[in-house]
């Protein structure tokens, strides 16, 4: 063969080897990298030759398992942050790892708390400064909304307790304009409920209006330390009496009979729409926690409709609002990667499969005399080839006035290591219940078939049976209600290893033999 005929075919192998080079090389630097300790910089580097090669399945192995390595660090980083209080830093850290591995659930929620500590911060801050300027009811809402948060909130929590006490009550939508909040300390025998209501009137700078109806009667009572508005409840309720706010120094006292409570009592309306509870269920609920005097429900937009007092509407709304969410849901994201792993290691010059044959002529003579000088000789896969003997073999046809060629095999420089090969199957996003159970399988439906006749030449019956051989998992999730979450996993792994036929003609059966590995929770 012409050596400039083969100058394409050199410069080709050339170019692969070149391409090889450059990936093993990009490869090596990661290793180097990762091996320093630098994996954010291995990452990316891994990252880069995997997206250059998308075909080697090695490459991409190789850089999920430095983004696992590198997620572990952060979330390292971010507990030691954390526990210094330095909430910036280490959401930062939490963020980082998900973003590396979202496989890593506990960077996630610990990112979330972290978001969660910060932002009571900022409430209780805001809060400050609204007591500052005398504005209690912003802060008191900007506490409370630290303590949503984070219920650990000591500074916050303190700050709503101090500032409930200096509060003024409120009844029926008014704040009371009362004299003094110290506690009230009463003590009285058989004394007249006309007299007790002028003590504390006196005591608070609070008006009481009496209806006709009310009877000036003897009772007892003794009380210490208490407020304005568990005095009044108390003898109201001892005495079978009802109460009104007129405005914010005046209340009315009547008796509690169905035409007086029906004449001063204030009824609303409310309707409150459902999400997620059964408007059946809800009102059957509220029936049993309150006795409430008008409810409807509306099926058709799954709402309820309650006329009743305020503080009972108020009741309502926190019973429906504690039992009107949504189930908690988790997304799973599974990636199934099918891995062979492989330990030959080639270096050197590797040689194809060949018979070497020579031949000599002389000068102007037909035929060829390689049966003559040089039978033709073969030999299996040799990877080093004995140049000595050819070169003396070509001489002496040089030196004897012999024309001749010698036929050698390709060549093919090869070098690096096969670690492994790897192939995604599948990458799904399974959406899960809390407490409900989720499948997810990968591969193929075997079919095992018998055929069977009843000894003539019809009635063939042929069963084919399907059998599911791959992966399965198997998913069960808890969710907690500080948004941990435990999840029962089970795994299946199963493949086929052999196929055999048995049976005679009239009766024959395919009996599959499989292989199965299995992962169950404890």
């Amino acid at each position: 063969m012409h050596p400039i005929k083969q100058l394409p075919t050199i410069i080709l192998g050339l170019a692969i080897l070149a391409g090889c080079a450059g990936g093993r090389s990009a490869l090596s630097n990661a290793e180097k990298l990762e091996r320093e300790g630098r994996l954010d910089e291995a990452v990316l580097k891994y990252a880069e030759v995997s997206g250059a090669n998308p075909d080697v399945g090695e490459y991409r192995v190789r850089f999920l398992q430095a983004s696992a390595a590198a997620a572990k660090k952060h979330m390292k980083k971010g507990e030691e942050f954390l526990a210094a209080d330095k909430y910036d830093e280490a959401l930062r850290e939490y963020q980082t790892a998900f973003a590396l591995d979202p496989s890593l659930q506990q960077a996630k929620q610990q990112s979330d708390l972290v978001i969660r500590l910060r932002n009571s911060l900022v409430y209780l801050k805001e809060g400050e400064e609204f007591e500052k300027s005398r504005k209690p009811k912003e802060a008191i809402r900007s506490y409370q909304k630290a303590l949503e948060f984070n219920q650990k909130n000591e500074a916050a929590k303190n700050a709503v307790e101090r500032l409930l006490k200096s509060k003024k009550p409120k009844m029926d939508g008014y704040e009371l304009n009362l004299k003094s909040n110290k506690p009230l300390t009463l003590k009285f025998k058989d004394a007249k409920i006309k007299e007790v209501f002028n003590i504390i009137s006196q005591l608070s700078g609070i008006n009481f209006v009496f209806d006709e109806g009310v009877k000036d009667q003897n009772f007892s009572i003794y009380l210490e330390n208490a407020t304005f508005q568990q005095a009044l409840d108390i003898i109201c309720g001892v005495n079978k009496l009802g109460k009104k706010v007129l405005n914010e120094n005046t209340i009315i006292i009547y008796t509690k009979s169905p035409e007086k409570t029906k004449q001063y009592e204030e009824l609303i309306v409310q309707t409150f729409y459902l999400n997620k509870l059964d408007a059946k269920k809800a009102v059957n609920l509220i029936r049993t926690m309150l006795q409430v005097k008008k409810i409807y429900v509306n099926e058709e937009m799954n709402a309820l409709v309650i006329r009743d007092t305020p503080e009972v509407i108020e009741v309502a709304q926190k019973i429906l609002d504690a039992n009107d969410v949504p189930d908690a849901e988790v997304v799973l994201e599974v990636e199934v990667i099918e891995i062979s792993k492989g330990n030959v290691e080639n270096f050197g010059l590797a040689l194809s499969q060949y018979a070497v044959s020579t031949a000599a002529a002389k000068e102007g003579a037909s035929t060829f005399l390689s049966d003559v000088l040089v039978p033709p000789t073969t030999t299996s896969s040799s990877t080093t080839p004995s140049t000595t003997n050819t070169d003396n073999l070509l001489n002496l046809f040089r030196w004897r006035g012999f024309n001749g060629f010698l036929t050698v095999p390709n060549a093919t420089f090869n070098f690096g290591k096969t670690l492994s090969n790897g192939e995604t199957l599948a990458n799904p996003k399974i959406r899960v219940k809390n407490r409900e159970k989720a499948k997810f399988n990968v591969g193929t439906r075997v079919p095992i078939t018998t055929t069977s006749t009843n000894g003539t030449s019809i009635g063939v019956n042929v069963n084919v049976q399907y059998v599911d051989v791959g992966v399965k998992m198997n998913a069960e999730p808890t969710i907690q209600l500080n948004n941990e979450v435990s999840i029962k996993l089970s795994l299946e792994v199963s493949s086929i290893l052999s196929k055999d036929k048995i049976g005679d003609a009239s009766s024959l059966t395919t009996v599959v033999t499989i292989g199965t590995a299995t992962l169950t929770p404890c």
